[in-house]
């Protein structure tokens, strides 16, 4: 991985009247996405999007809009920008501290700028109704403040792009922190760019959790300005319509089947007298590890779960604890000691870190078959060629695996118990390769169907690119 540039370093200084085209002859792409760098899906979404936007622009130069840009630049080496002005919810926007200015932990008390405002405030404080509505006032004077100044930062930002792309992704979604944030961010993004003639690419995006009338508003605002719109599911197109947004709406594979994780001349999976499995529990519901809290469903699946974990031991099976987010690996935390105990060789019990996407790589070919959850723990699995019996706790989860032919093995998280996973799980080992081959040909497909697509937005973005060149550069034969 290439060293990661600076979070924020300035863009080149680029002369009046001329275009970042003119100067520099490499066009800027910014990506937008709710990332945080703690969700491998969103990681291999963007690792597909730039890899397959730099197939077609070698020279290109990417700016990636997000939530946490440190993590986000550790990660891909490329520089980053705050894609929101203030956190809402579990939306939280982790700022890049100023060079030169003092960080101030919440345990630092904050010195008073004067002896009669410590007197007011103090005296304040015997009034605390008063004392919390002029705070809610302050907070909401603040929070307007930094939006102002956000705008104005992404204005510029914007104005030294040549394409935004909202790459995949449930980006279509409120369940983080309501309509003012990620509807309201992409909103803020995309009104931006068209206002100053940069082009806008959806692209494989999807709906998970839509709450809010004014999400709607939003959402409907901002794929009416986007040059190109294309969904992961005919489901998301459906709600969409339903919504009110009559434009032409394209359908196009998970952004992930971009990536080539496996070699195209790797061996067949092994004959194992000893099956190994992957597990990737999912915290849906827990009380503080997901943004809607649903305990009684969260403490059903958990306690079958376990159960069904113990079963496996017992059957003789060797597992591999794997989280494909940071937020689930709580979960297998608290598996460790329990399980340890039950497992009579420690050989068979692996309980694996976060890991990149290499990593989960070779993981997952160790594996053969996987129990997982989350979409792209499911996904990432099946470019690996590995069977999956995937434990759904969301329709874009039941979908997906309909799509991939796999259906049979799909349980909903609501109704899963351990017996029934066993079950499912010893017919999944049975067509291990059957299942591995036919995952072979559907995601070839797939791929294809990712690079044709980028293949639709490169003409785009190229025809746009063009059309701002001096005329005499075009009839010079210059291609981007």
């Amino acid at each position: 991985m290439s060293t990661p540039s600076p979070i924020l370093q300035p863009l080149p200084v680029i002369p009046c009247g001329v275009t970042p085209r003119e100067a520099g002859g490499r066009p800027r792409i910014g990506l937008i996405s709710p990332y945080m760098g703690s969700n491998l899906g969103d990681t291999a979404i963007l690792e597909s999007t730039m890899a397959q936007l730099k197939g077609l622009f070698p020279a290109a130069r990417f700016l990636l809009i997000v939530l946490d840009c440190a993590r986000a630049s550790y990660i891909h080496g490329v520089d980053s920008f705050p894609l929101a002005a203030v956190s809402r919810g579990t939306y939280v926007q982790s700022a890049a501290p100023s060079p030169g200015r003092p960080v101030l932990s919440a345990e630092t008390p904050r010195p008073c700028s004067s002896r009669a405002f410590c007197v007011m405030k103090g005296a304040m404080s015997h009034v605390p109704f008063f004392l919390g509505a002029a705070r809610r006032v302050r907070d909401r004077f603040r929070t307007i403040g930094r939006e102002a100044r956000h705008i104005l930062d992404a204005r510029g930002v914007v104005l030294r792009l040549d394409a935004l792309v909202v790459a995949g992704g449930g980006q279509l979604d409120d369940e983080a922190g309501g309509p003012f944030s990620h509807p309201y961010a992409l909103f803020k993004w995309v009104s931006l760019a068209r206002k100053h003639g940069v082009p806008v690419f959806f692209a494989g995006v999807g709906i998970d959790d839509l709450r809010h009338p004014l999400s709607n508003w939003f959402l409907r605002r901002v794929l009416s300005k986007a040059q190109r719109v294309s969904l992961r599911d005919p489901g998301s197109a459906g709600i969409l319509r339903s919504m009110g947004v009559r434009r032409e709406l394209l359908l196009c594979p998970d952004m992930a089947f971009g990536l080539r994780l496996v070699p195209d001349g790797a061996a067949p999976l092994p004959v194992s007298t000893r099956p190994t499995v992957g597990l990737s529990p999912i915290a849906f519901g827990h009380p503080s590890r997901w943004p809607t809290v649903k305990t009684e469903i969260f403490q059903r699946y958990w306690h079958q779960f376990k159960a069904f974990a113990a079963s496996l031991l017992a059957e003789g099976l060797s597992l591999k604890f794997f989280v494909t987010d940071d937020a689930d690996y709580l979960l297998v935390e608290a598996l460790r000691e329990e399980l340890t105990l039950m497992a009579p060789d420690p050989e068979r019990l692996q309980f694996l870190p976060f890991m990149r996407l290499p990593q989960l790589a070779a993981t997952l070919q160790s594996c053969d078959a996987v129990v997982a959850s989350r979409l792209h723990g499911v996904l990432l699995s099946h470019i690996c060629r590995v069977p999956v019996l995937a434990v759904s706790y969301r329709r874009k989860v039941s979908v997906y695996m309909e799509s991939m032919e796999q259906e049979k093995f799909c349980l909903d998280l609501e109704t899963f118990t351990a017996p029934a996973g066993v079950e499912a799980l010893r017919g999944l080992l049975a067509q291990r390769h059957e299942t591995a081959a036919a995952l072979r040909r559907t995601c070839e497909e797939k791929f294809r169907g990712v690079t044709g697509e980028f293949s639709h937005i490169g003409a785009d973005m190229a025809r746009k690119m063009e059309s701002t060149l001096p005329t005499s550069v075009r009839q010079g034969g210059v291609r981007i």
